[in-house]
């Protein structure tokens, strides 16, 4: 294992090809924001990671050949254990350049359980087309993030200041490298939507709104602003990136003109064993919550590969998990793992045949052999 000095990073580009929609990882190895590039081997390398720490936090990237356990193993000591990223960074979501990286995770995270999780890609090739101006909010301006800005007195939020030093190193090499907007209010920046990185005709943005501000035009016109901004400087597609289920963040970059281009795999990462156990659960949650959605918007496809994700994070699940996960199974035509988790569902305490009955996901198996029986065991459990 190898940390690169930064005049080396161009050497390894090309291991980073896979990343190409990840603006920020591409802007490490431009030299355009701090970070930390590891190889496996300095003469020929075939495994890079990448780091962007910022603050307790850090986004991290593999890319190249998956198959170097020696490495892994190494790098998961120098990140975890010995801290190689920095005393501060205790967080990090992780994201690979192919899924052939999944199986070899385990030996990087060590103790810690492999979560995978969904992160969206949008994109935007022009103007928006909805005019942002006539929407702002009364009392908000929506002001460029420039040295005017600055230089005026305008309390700038301390996110975004931490935001210019830990991704660019300082707000002038913000101002040379990125864009943005903010909305300001009575003299202070409320929100903020800047530029994570500006290379090669690619500039991924994304940002905030603060809670009291939230639900109000705000994002929407410094999203669309910032849009305007990144194109003029001269790139030719926008990128945003947001979890699945932040709805929120969706319709924003739809509203703005974004377009869906794909979903990726990212997995998050507690440093701490023991928190990383919570962060599972928590996952698990969400993907129970987003299986419950499909199945009551009837896409059972995606609820199936919900909960499916949910029960392999935690297999021991309570029983009302079990017979949703089951109704997403039978709705997705998997009549043999419908009756299996119906069968964990009963195992687990679940009594309310009656409901079982009614729901329409189980009526292909009302004519199965096993259906009768599994009522039977519901109404002795009750």
């Amino acid at each position: 294992m190898h940390v690169l000095p930064p005049d080396h990073y161009g050497l390894v580009s090309g291991l980073a090809k896979g990343l190409s929609d990840q603006g920020m990882a591409l802007s490490i190895l431009e030299g355009i924001r701090p970070g930390v590039v590891v190889v496996n081997d300095l003469s020929a390398p075939t495994a890079l990671f990448m780091a962007a720490p910022e603050g307790g936090f850090a986004w991290t990237y593999l890319a190249g050949d998956s198959s170097d356990r020696p490495f892994l193993e190494r790098l998961g000591a120098w990140v975890f254990d010995e801290k190689g990223l920095g005393e501060d960074v205790v967080f990090t979501f992780l994201t690979t350049d192919a899924s052939a990286w999944e199986e070899m995770l385990p030996v990087f995270f060590g103790p810690r359980m492999v979560v995978p999780d969904e992160r969206l890609h949008y994109e935007a090739r022009s103007l928006p087309a909805t005019s942002w101006r006539d929407r702002i909010p009364e009392d908000f301006d929506i002001v460029d993030v420039d040295r005017a800005l600055l230089d005026s007195g305008i309390e700038v939020h301390p996110t975004v200041s931490e935001w210019f030093t830990n991704n660019f190193g300082s707000p002038k090499g913000f101002l040379e490298h990125g864009v943005g907007a903010v909305a300001v209010l009575q003299g202070k920046v409320v929100g903020w939507i800047l530029a994570d990185s500006f290379v090669g005709g690619l500039s991924d943005i994304g940002g905030e709104v603060v809670e009291e501000h939230r639900r109000k035009g705000l994002a929407f016109a410094a999203t669309c602003r910032t849009v305007e901004l990144a194109l003029d400087k001269g790139a030719e597609r926008v990128g945003w990136h947001c979890h699945a289920i932040n709805l929120p963040s969706i319709k924003t970059a739809e509203a703005a003109g974004f377009e869906f281009k794909h979903s990726y795999t990212i997995y998050p990462v507690q440093f701490d064993p023991e928190k990383h156990g919570k962060l599972v659960d928590i996952i698990v949650d969400e993907y129970v919550e987003r299986g419950n959605a499909a199945i009551a918007a009837a896409e059972y496809a995606k609820a199936d590969e919900s909960f499916t994700l949910a029960l392999r994070l935690r297999p021991e699940a309570s029983a009302d998990v079990f017979h949703s996960a089951a109704r997403a199974a039978a709705g997705n035509n998997q009549v043999d793992q419908a009756f299996e988790r119906l069968a964990r569902a009963i195992e687990a305490g679940w009594s309310a045949h009656k409901e079982t009955q009614t729901r329409t996901e189980f009526i292909a198996l009302h004519q199965d052999s096993r259906w009768a029986n599994l009522l039977k065991r519901m109404e002795g459990v009750a």
